[in-house]
């Protein structure tokens, strides 16, 4: 019986009229692709998510779930790479090593710079105690990042704060690239030298740091994963997180550019008692000086006591572990 219910599911098609409808109600159509994953027709599930102008996004894990992100006409980048490429289509390891040390962890993410949601998305897919707090301050993306978490039901564990984060609390300008490309744009800076070769516009937006968000909370989880993607001024953002970095010992996630302060970044990690780990799409490399690589621009930072666990960590999700 099951098997005659999956091959019905599976040979369904959608009519023009359905395709409309799903378009219009994205929340509705990723609900009812759940329930028809649940019933055994993965295929269909994924072909209703399609029509709504949504991609899947399937971790590979145990136990984790599917989420849907808006493709918005195949102008956010991002999407549009899951979409050709699948769960390996940005950012390799980035998104098996997030989910690995997430669910190992627990606890509160914290997702500075979350653009669009897809880590976000990732962390709360991945355990179904994880809470996160995303930070986005440009007002453009803020808007399909909330479009992305209204239509995935593990997105109700997502909190958004309209703010940048900094060293500093206060108001800054927020840097973006020329948005006449019709892109939805995955770079903004409170670093106006972050972008080289083009016009920046930019906006006034409020900026807090961890610290103090963290001491305003009535109710004060332990931070379990930090990832910070802000376009060159990681190391600030670091700056104004030291006290729940001494306290919570939480894995972080950093981007480094060429543009980015290597030396503020290298002062606080060792201050801080973390080894960094360099993530390359097929190994990560330990304990080396930190530095721009063009294969590896994000990097992992472990505490040192707990290296051994992060490298078990890392190995799980099929890296050559390199020291």
């Amino acid at each position: 019986m099951v098997v005659c219910r999956r091959r019905r599911l599976e040979g369904l098609t959608l009519r023009s009229q359905v395709r409309s409808g799903l378009q219009s109600h994205p929340a509705a159509a990723t609900r009812m692709a759940d329930a028809v994953r649940r019933a055994g027709g993965a295929r269909f599930a994924r072909r209703l998510v399609a029509a709504a102008g949504l991609v899947t996004v399937e971790p590979p894990l145990p136990s984790a779930h599917c989420f849907a992100m808006a493709l918005v006409n195949g102008s956010d980048q991002l999407a549009t790479a899951l979409s050709a490429d699948g769960w390996l289509g940005f950012e390799r390891p980035v998104p098996d090593v997030l989910a690995a040390v997430v669910r190992a962890k627990g606890g509160l993410v914290l997702d500075v710079g979350a653009n669009t949601g897809f880590y976000s998305l990732i962390a709360v897919s991945i355990d179904p105690s994880v809470e996160v707090h995303a930070f986005e301050p440009y007002p453009p993306v803020l808007q399909l990042l909330h479009a992305n978490l209204s239509i995935n039901r593990a997105g109700r564990r997502v909190r958004v704060f309209e703010e940048a984060v900094g060293c500093a609390s206060g108001h800054a300008r927020l840097h973006i690239p020329d948005p006449s490309h019709g892109l939805v744009e995955t770079s903004a800076s409170l670093n106006p030298a972050f972008y080289v070769g083009g016009t920046l516009t930019s906006v006034s937006v409020a900026v807090t740091t961890l610290d103090l968000h963290v001491a305003s909370m009535v109710r004060q989880p332990r931070v379990g994963v930090i990832k910070v993607d802000v376009e060159s001024l990681e190391h600030e953002v670091l700056a104004g997180a030291t006290a729940l970095i001494s306290s919570d010992r939480p894995y972080v996630f950093v981007e480094v550019l060429p543009t980015s302060d290597i030396d503020a970044l290298e002062e606080i990690r060792a201050s801080c008692g973390y080894v960094d780990v360099c993530l390359r799409p097929h190994e990560a490399v330990v304990g080396s000086p930190l530095a721009f690589d063009p294969d590896g621009w994000n990097h992992l930072f472990v505490p040192a006591e707990t290296l051994d666990e992060g490298t078990v960590l890392i190995e799980s999700c099929g890296l050559e572990v390199r020291r």
